[in-house]
């Protein structure tokens, strides 16, 4: 299980860079995806975390392959992770769409879908929301 954290964790520090550093000076929507991407996979890293910790503690019986039943089932489960998980849906439906940008080069940056734009503080937040996640599925495992 340790190692699902660690590994989450290097995800975010990943993402950390391309969100304050690379995304400063190239403001492309290619970077925003990349932070997305990151995020995601510190999410899906995390999910298989909690759901192994389930699993020790007889809560869950088997872990699906497939990281959206994986997100569902842990959905289910643990109901304080709901809006984090419902961030993480986001994030994968914003990651598969075709997207467009705006203010490209410039310091508005924005990526535009047909359901959301998401622009530089925006992305700052789901950082946010990504690590405070993955800060509480580590006490919990921790436990």
């Amino acid at each position: 299980m340790v190692e699902n954290y660690d590994t989450a964790r290097e995800e975010l520090k990943r993402a950390d860079h391309l969100l304050y550093i690379s995304l400063k000076y190239t403001r492309t929507t290619d970077v925003m995806k990349s932070v997305i991407s990151r995020l995601i996979n510190a999410f899906d890293f995390a999910i298989l975390d909690s759901l192994n910790y389930l699993k020790n503690k007889k809560r869950v019986k088997t872990i699906f392959s497939n990281e959206m039943a994986r997100a569902e089932d842990l959905k289910k489960k643990i109901r304080k992770f709901k809006s984090y998980l419902e961030l993480y849906f986001l994030l994968r439906r914003i990651e598969k769409t075709k997207h467009t940008s705006k203010e490209e080069f410039r310091k508005h940056v924005t990526l535009i879908t047909d359901f959301v734009e998401v622009d530089t503080p925006q992305l700052i937040e789901y950082f946010k929301k990504t690590k405070e996640f993955i800060m509480i599925v580590e006490e919990m495992v921790n436990d």
